[in-house]
């Protein structure tokens, strides 16, 4: 096997990691919605049951698939300096924590992939929290029977 066909072997396995990291990420997604949905009918059958208990599967899958994409990238950077005619990186070393400090946790969410849909779910949870007291009290300053 020669040079060139070493560093094509290098770039499919760094292509596998990248795969399995969009995967993960996308699962912990998928997780989320889960959880999330399943404390929400939780406390719609059982109103016991805190409604903002709903939050910590979000923050916690939040900060995953931060990590997931995180990696994906650093990945992705390695892969561009691999592909590269002459670079220095020794053939199969898999080691992208050099370009950890080109992606931090803060700018990766950010990303379109990620900001927009933790957001959304935080803001759901937070008005089916306080719907209730909105109305109750939208009824008391508009509605002239309940004064």
């Amino acid at each position: 096997m020669d040079k060139e066909e070493k560093r094509i072997k290098h770039l499919e396995f760094i292509e596998g990691v990248i795969n399995r990291m969009a995967s993960n990420s996308f699962q912990m997604k998928n997780w989320m919605v889960v959880c999330v949905a399943a404390l929400i009918t939780a406390n719609s059958a059982q109103p016991s049951i805190p409604i903002l208990l709903a939050l910590l599967p979000v923050i916690v899958f939040c900060y995953y698939d931060v990590r997931y994409l995180q990696e994906e990238k650093m990945y992705r950077d390695l892969y561009e300096e691999v592909s590269k005619e002459n670079n220095e990186v020794e053939l199969f070393n898999m080691d992208a924590s050099k370009f950890k400090s080109k992606h931090s946790l803060w700018s990766v969410f950010k990303s379109w992939s990620i900001w927009p849909l933790y957001v959304f779910v935080i803001s759901a949870i937070l008005i089916i929290h306080w719907w209730p007291t909105f109305i109750d009290w939208i009824s008391k300053q508009f509605c002239c029977c309940c004064n």
